[in-house]
């Protein structure tokens, strides 16, 4: 009889314990998984941020320079060159996508 009422409180002990470590233990692990995820995808929004970034400053280098903006006036502000001929098509706006020349 004693020996089952010790088997029985192990048990009882064991069990405690077990909750304990579910209750105490795994909510902190599954948070640290959570952050870690969260810390992954923020690490790679960062690097496509700084490839868009990269990518911005590429295009403002181009347009500030000294042919971007020729290009710039000739397309978007009828700058033209002594001796050009200009040609108006209905129906476009802009600049269409041809070499200029020296």
């Amino acid at each position: 009889m004693l020996n089952k009422v010790w088997w029985a409180i192990v048990l009882c002990i064991l069990l405690s314990l077990s909750a304990s470590v579910y209750s105490f233990v795994l909510p902190p692990l599954v948070q640290q998984l959570q952050l870690n995820r969260e810390l992954d995808e923020a690490k790679q929004e960062r690097t496509r941020l700084q490839t868009e970034i990269s990518q911005i400053n590429a295009d403002i280098e181009s347009l500030t320079s000294g042919e971007g903006l020729r290009r710039a006036a000739r397309c978007y502000a009828q700058f033209v060159e002594p001796g050009e001929e200009v040609y108006a098509v209905a129906g476009l706006s802009g600049c269409a996508n041809i070499e200029l020349a020296d």
